[in-house]
């Protein structure tokens, strides 16, 4: 899903626990797909600073099951390309973040983390870069 909210009206797509706008409060689910398999997960995203709550917090990722990190919740932006088992055919990603607060006035949402976009890269992609940089 390159970016939020027009990613999450892709075909096939299954989401739970983010909102339009990318913003995630404790646990978001996706099942993701990609033609060619893949080794990688790509999320990119932000961790807001108007909160020592939030910055307390700790993000855990899983695919399909496994822990693939666990890392504090530092404020500010994120860019993680984590390397996944493997696999062809749909994918489960679930992301867990212990720490959320309220946004500032009007707004008052239970927030966590603010993704920008997810999605599932494979080796196909590596061999594309190399074959562009000739």
């Amino acid at each position: 899903m390159p970016s939020f909210p027009d990613g999450l009206r892709a075909p096939d797509l299954l989401f739970a626990g983010v909102s339009q706008d990318g913003w995630l409060t404790g646990k978001a689910r996706a099942r993701l797909w990609r033609l060619n398999g893949s080794d990688r997960l790509h999320l990119v995203g932000d961790v807001p600073d108007f909160s020592p709550k939030i910055s307390a917090g700790v993000m855990k990722i899983k695919v399909d099951g496994t822990v693939i990190l666990e890392r504090p919740e530092a404020s500010g932006s994120f860019d993680l390309v984590l390397p996944i088992p493997a696999a062809t055919g749909t994918r489960s990603i679930e992301l867990e973040m212990t720490g959320a607060d309220h946004l500032p006035p009007p707004d008052g949402r239970l927030v966590s983390v603010q993704l920008r976009s997810i999605a599932l890269e494979g080796p196909d992609e590596d061999q594309d870069r190399d074959e562009s940089s000739e």
